[in-house]
């Protein structure tokens, strides 16, 4: 049975409002005793750490009932309840109110004790709001009315509030020693909570300065005594600084998965700081990931969380981190504008380290606009501040500024000593990402002083790192951003084995950077698991996209001009919500999915000869430092033969896309075909010429060529290139890969050689020729299943692409470019776009995407490909057709009857589309309407 006191204070607990809390005190005017506003305080300081709402309740309770004792004392003590309460909910100026109220109160009482508990309570309302001199004092007086008390409790408080603002202050040595101090004391006299704070307070110190494995102790015993003790927030708290433990050793996914559960402690809790605090260290999580977007996304949000906390030293932090999300793609005038409020934030919290860390940001981006004067000046200012900081990984990070800045400069030595000394404040520390910057411009460096074997030792070190942050990262969304600014390092080591003639290690470095994660994903692709959320987003989003290609086809008469545009502006802004949304959840259930299982060995040497037919060549390029190289593979040999600077092939390629296509407007096909396709002609012959010509001696006795494109050469068709007499189309068969482990895991899948197959075809006004070719394909292929127009569903081609030899797809592409997830092919009623081939499983021998456009894609990462014909494989089929630019409707009809014709009337993928287009070049004689098509993936077994 619960006892009297137990009751009212339960009671208490349970009022909502104030009128209720009003009538309850007119009913119960005797409960305004000082003893029950002492046990009201003290159920407050229970409550905080387990439901701020009942604290705030209780408080609330706490000043009526003082209000009735007309009691001086009674009333600091309630003011000291709702002070508690208000900051345990982030309300840090009204807590701050509330206590120099109860001071007053105290001090008119003439109670020292209570003055000293209130100074003390006070410390950390102070420290958050930036009034670090005011705490400071307060903390000594408080100091000398503990020790007079002889209180060893009070005084442990005291050490571990005081050393809170020591941290804040970047002064973690000072704050170290009194976090020790005071959990000597709390585990002989202390509370459970008091014990787990100092704990966690140690393991956030230790954390600055690098010692990752007793933070880490700490932070675990810690977690532990707050589950044992009942403390739900505390453990929330654990979890966040366990996180960020975990992110700063390279555990990116762990510490992910921390924060979206501390996030959940958080919101039950309404603990916003916190909460705050997520998106403040995600985002630095994102941004090193290069999701700048993302990151960029979080930084804002917690920036606008923390200025409405009134918590200008946490909001600074978050304006740096938008910085550097504006800064890597070169918004520098608004990246200017975010380190200039930064800076004035910290200064006006006296914090002098990290305004330092302002100045650096500000020289970096001096550096980016070539101000290298302006830069070093900078950094030096910088380096003045933070070579005494406790930060190591800060303090190195400028170091290897400096050492760039001199070797811009050309001061080799200067820079060498500068950047090896940065390395030694790294070496000790698990933080590779950091690491990998210092090893690599010391390779750099080495290189520019001649000292290749030793720049070769760096290269290498900064690989061993970057693999190992690599392997512990699930998904490919993070392992393609992981390796985005990571490429020069493999282009790096390439080029050092390259000048000592170790073709088969420099070839190796090229496959590492490129199309590496499609190359892991076909090992064994988990396809996505059904997610009800991700369909009903993507069910609403295509909705939204309907309703957009609905008004732009409407009329006048139906609607205005100007509502219709705003309609569409409208939808156009709920549909990118949607698409960011949905990306994110997409990249959960990767992740998930490719987490429950290891990355794949990288495939051999011996596995990619055997992806080789015979008397084939595969033909790998990679620009180096701005000169594209082409590694030629046989079952022999590697050779790696520099061909052409990227400045002499990119202009060629425009001219030709522009011949190309000027060829979809005006005039008759003839008439077209005259006009422009001598000059398509001039254009791929210096294609040729820099791209074929230096390698023709070792084409001799070769009958196909598979062409593994690097960067914009993904665009070029190698194909139609012309040596002035023919084109290559005329002595070879054609195929292409994204690289050559991709071509040598799909040569490795089994194809559905014995199943049916499946044509379908979705008509509309932009491609009137669709049903035409679809029904003509049907026609020529055996057994083949048709399905035209709204008939053509997503269902349908669920339900029958998995058992199909050939999947025939004759529809209207969109392409994607800012958000090539929902890039995607039109069917009957839906749009099928890259996240649903993900979720499709396919063993087809080969999937023609018969439509405009189909085969683009946005290169991004280290070269990886994301556009249709990934997911298309990802889902497991063995090759692609697809188009490089928008198809002629009427030609590709009689392509496409005669591709599958000669499928099946004995020839190979290759040999049939070579002949299918060189039919059609007779009567079309511009590469656009015969060169569009590209065989990417394997080609069949009877081919080798």
């Amino acid at each position: 049975m619960s006892s009297p006191t137990e009751l009212w204070l339960e009671h208490a607990a349970t009022l909502a409002g104030a009128e209720e809390r009003s009538a309850w005190t007119a009913l119960h005017p005797e409960l305004g005793v000082r003893e029950n506003i002492e046990k009201l305080l003290s159920a407050v300081l229970e409550a905080i750490h387990v439901d701020r709402g009942r604290a705030t309740r209780l408080a609330a309770a706490a000043l009526l009932l003082a209000d009735l004792t007309g009691d001086p004392f009674a009333c600091g003590l309630a003011f000291r309840a709702s002070a508690a309460a208000r900051y345990a909910n982030n309300e840090y100026p009204g807590a701050l109110a509330d206590y120099s109220a109860a001071l007053t109160l105290f001090e008119h009482a003439g109670d020292e004790t209570e003055i000293g508990k209130t100074l003390n309570s006070a410390l950390q309302t102070l420290s958050y709001l930036g009034q670090y001199e005011r705490a400071i004092e307060w903390s000594g007086r408080a100091r000398q009315i503990f020790l007079r008390d002889g209180d060893e409790l009070r005084l442990a408080r005291l050490a571990s509030n005081t050393a809170n603002i020591f941290y804040r202050q970047d002064r973690p040595a000072e704050a170290i020693k009194l976090y020790e101090e005071a959990l000597a004391a709390f585990r002989r006299v202390g509370s459970p909570g008091d014990v787990a704070a100092a704990l966690s307070n140690t393991a956030v110190c230790r954390t600055s300065l690098g010692e990752f494995a007793s933070a880490l102790a700490c932070y675990e015993e810690a977690r532990s005594y707050c589950e044992t003790h009942g403390l739900k927030l505390l453990v929330a708290e654990a979890d966040y600084n366990i996180a960020w433990l975990h992110y700063l050793r390279g555990d990116y996914l762990h510490a992910l998965d921390l924060y979206a559960r501390t996030r959940v402690h958080c919101r039950e809790a309404g603990d916003f700081y916190h909460l705050a605090l997520c998106d403040l260290d995600e985002s630095e999580i994102r941004l090193e990931l290069n999701l700048l977007v993302e990151g960029g996304e979080l930084a804002e949000r917690a920036a606008a969380s923390f200025a409405k906390l009134g918590m200008a030293y946490e909001e600074a932090k978050a304006l740096l981190n938008r910085c550097l999300a504006e800064t890597r793609p070169g918004n520098i005038g608004k990246a200017h504008g975010l380190l200039a409020a930064a800076r004035s934030l910290f200064l006006s919290q006296n914090n002098p380290v990290w305004a330092a860390l302002a100045d650096f940001e500000e020289a970096v981006l001096e550096r980016r606009l070539g101000h290298i004067r302006q830069a070093s000046l900078l950094c030096r200012k910088a380096w003045r501040v933070l070579a005494g900081s406790p930060l190591p990984g800060k303090a190195a990070l400028c170091e290897l500024l400096a050492a760039q800045l001199l070797l811009d400069q050309g001061e080799i030595v200067g820079a060498r000593e500068t950047a090896f000394a940065a390395l030694s404040r790294l070496q000790a520390s698990e933080c590779k990402s950091q690491r990998i910057q210092a090893y690599s411009l010391l390779g750099e460096i080495a290189e520019a002083a001649g000292r290749e074997d030793e720049a070769l030792g760096f290269w290498e070190g900064a690989r061993t790192d970057i693999e190992n942050l690599r392997s512990r990262l699930w998904g490919e969304n993070f392992r393609i951003s992981f390796l985005k600014d990571k490429v020069l390092v493999y282009a790096a080591l390439a080029r050092l084995y390259l000048r000592r003639g170790d073709y088969t290690r420099a070839f190796f470095a090229i496959e590492q950077a490129k199309s590496r994660s499609m190359a892991e994903m076909l090992a064994g692709p988990e396809l996505l698991p059904p997610d009800g959320e991700l369909d009903e987003c993507l069910k609403n989003l295509a909705a939204d996209y309907r309703r957009l290609e609905l008004l732009a086809l409407s009329s006048p008469n139906d609607n205005p001009p100007q509502t219709v545009k705003a309609h569409m502006s409208a939808l156009r802004d709920r549909a990118a919500k949607r698409e960011q949304d949905i990306a994110r959840r997409f990249t959960v259930l990767n992740s998930a999915a490719a987490g429950s299982q290891s990355l794949s060995s990288p495939v051999s040497l011996e596995e990619i000869r055997q992806a080789i037919p015979d008397k084939a060549l595969l033909v790998e390029y990679y620009e180096i430092r701005g000169v594209f190289h082409a590694c030629v593979i046989d079952g022999r040999q590697i050779r790696i033969i520099a061909v052409a600077a990227g400045a002499q092939i990119r202009p060629a390629l425009r001219f030709l896309q522009l011949q190309v296509s000027r060829m979809r407007v005006g005039g008759t096909a003839e008439h077209r075909a005259e006009s422009s396709a001598r000059t398509a002609e001039w254009h791929l012959k210096e294609l040729y010429d820099a791209l074929i010509a230096p390698l023709e001696k070792e084409l001799g006795g070769r009958e196909h060529l598979i062409f593994v494109p690097h960067g914009f050469l993904h665009e070029v068709p190698f194909h139609a290139l012309f040596d002035g007499r023919s084109f290559l189309a005329d002595r070879f068969t054609v195929s292409y890969a994204p690289s050559a482990g991709v071509l040598a895991r799909c040569a490795a899948r089994t194809a559905t050689s014995a199943g049916g197959s499946l044509v379908m075809g979705v008509p509309d006004h932009r491609t009137p020729w669709i049903e035409r070719e679809a029904r003509a394909v049907a026609a020529s292929v055996p057994g083949a299943l048709l399905f035209l127009g709204q008939e053509a569903t997503e269902a349908v081609l669920r339900a029958h692409g998995p058992h199909s030899r050939f999947l025939h797809i004759a529809t209207h592409g969109v392409f994607h470019r800012s958000h090539p997830l929902f890039s995607g092919i039109m069917l009957g009623g839906s749009r099928l776009s890259l996240i649903d081939l993900y979720r499709l499983p396919l063993a087809a021998e080969m999937v023609t995407l018969s439509g405009c456009s189909t085969g683009l894609n946005v290169v991004t990462g280290a070269d990886e490909l994301l556009g249709l014909i990934r997911g298309i494989l990802y889902a497991g089929a063995r090759s692609v057709l697809a188009s490089l630019w928008d198809v002629d409707d009427q030609t590709t009809t009689g392509f496409m009857i005669s591709l599958y014709s000669l499928i099946y009337a004995g020839k190979t993928r290759p040999q049939a589309l070579r002949q299918a287009m060189l039919e059609v070049r007779d009567k079309y004689p511009h590469p656009y309407y015969w060169a569009p098509f590209i065989l990417v993936g394997a080609i069949s077994d009877h081919d080798k």
